[in-house]
């Protein structure tokens, strides 16, 4: 025989069955000397919570010499244990769809589970149920699986005193070593969780928006001269929006007061964007003419911006300067006058706009695709100056990602 601990409901009491491998006799004898006894280094009893069996005659124990403490009643859905018993500050309530067992309350080295929640806790302790309190009984369970070991915690204070002194007296090398070793061993006999897997329906359609997008940007570029500037503009930023889905909406033509130009008081952006929350970025939209990115002839062996490339910028530039003077009067006039075209509850911000600028193509030679990267990066408030070129790469490169999850190719077009 072993000793057990076992739990036991008789009468909407909760009772602990204590069989010791010693026998029971020497129960009797401690709590007369000293008042107390303590199982497992978790549980406490005093002569009080000795329960006995014999009041309950139709109860059958298959243990012969056990001892019987009562450690909580039944309350409505859950078992509330004595906080005594654990020797804690606060009640302890656990679901009744929850299975008392020793392991729930104690560690394998006879840790006091629940006592050590309680130390760091400012409340009753509630496992499962509906309370809206209670500490989820899936979290519990994986808390219990986790739950460090007196070798860990033995680890662990090794390792904070080498940390401590080791500047002064040599070490052992392998305490951390031998900390991490312990987690180790946890963490294989821990379940991790896993997020349900993405349905292949929803990585399908993903795949077709930007199969779609991609063979619709190159019909585009192909016979970009048939294309009146406006209307490239509203069919390229539609597709835009799909690309960068943290943009929600796209205004268009957004008259602001001009605090520049001495000649006008107002400007007229194209597009403006807006973000899921509220931040306003511009989005400049030229056709891609050719060789516009950089000029032709070079400065001190140096390439310059092409000058449709920097007017689009120092426009944009504009564009943000003055959102940016326009700050909380604006804000509170587009969102009324824009309101249709944004959620009811959203505030619109001028903070720190950004300007997105897609121009060109990378029709470039690798001298002046250099110039031109480091040329970018001079305009901070500029997050971005895109070719059409790398417009198509990331469509590609998100095609590619998503052609990982499925087993079907990548559509192509010819």
């Amino acid at each position: 025989m072993t000793t057990s601990i076992r739990f036991i409901v008789i009468n909407n009491n909760i009772i602990l069955a204590y069989s010791p491998i010693n026998g029971t006799d020497w129960i009797a004898e401690r709590l007369s000397n000293s008042g107390i006894i303590t199982i497992a280094r978790t549980f406490s009893f005093a002569a009080a919570d000795k329960y006995n069996l014999e009041d309950t005659p139709e109860i059958n124990d298959e243990y012969d010499d056990t001892a019987y403490f009562k450690i909580g009643t039944i309350e409505g859905e859950y078992y509330k244990i004595n906080a005594h018993i654990l020797e804690l500050h606060h009640d302890l309530l656990i679901s009744n769809d929850i299975r008392l067992e020793r392991k729930l309350f104690t560690t394998v080295d006879n840790i006091s589970i629940f006592a050590k929640i309680d130390s760091i806790i400012d409340g009753p302790i509630i496992i499962g149920g509906s309370s809206e309190n209670a500490i989820p009984k899936q979290i519990f369970l994986e808390l219990l699986s986790q739950f460090p070991t007196r070798n860990i915690l033995r680890r662990y204070s090794e390792a904070c005193i080498a940390r401590a002194i080791s500047d002064y007296i040599p070490c052992k090398p392998d305490t951390e070593q031998r900390l991490e070793a312990a987690w180790r061993r946890i963490r294989r006999k821990t379940t991790v969780p896993t997020t349900p897997a993405l349905p292949s329906t929803l990585t399908e359609m993903e795949t077709s928006k930007f199969v779609y997008i991609r063979d619709t940007l190159k019909a585009m570029l192909a016979d970009a001269d048939s294309y009146p500037e406006a209307t490239w503009q509203t069919e390229v930023s539609k597709l835009f929006l799909l690309i960068y889905p943290q943009y929600i909406t796209l205004i268009n033509q957004v008259t602001i007061p001009d605090s520049i130009s001495t000649e006008s008081s107002q400007r007229r952006i194209d597009m403006l964007l807006v973000d899921a929350n509220g931040f306003i970025d511009v989005l400049e939209i030229k056709k891609p003419f050719a060789h516009s990115l950089v000029r032709r002839g070079r400065y001190r062996d140096n390439y310059l911006l092409g000058h449709e490339t920097e007017g689009a910028i120092m426009q944009t530039e504009k564009y943000l300067h003055n959102l940016v003077r326009w700050g909380a009067s604006g804000e509170q006039l587009l969102g009324t006058k824009y309101s249709s075209q944004i959620p009811d509850d959203m505030k619109l911000n001028l903070t720190n706009p950004r300007g997105i600028v897609l121009i060109g193509r990378d029709d470039l030679s690798q001298e002046e695709r250099a110039d031109f990267e480091i040329m970018k990066r001079r305009y901070s408030d500029i997050s971005d100056i895109i070719t059409y070129d790398e417009l198509l790469k990331r469509v590609d490169n998100i095609l590619f990602s998503l052609n990982r999850h499925t087993a079907a190719p990548l559509p192509t077009k010819q």
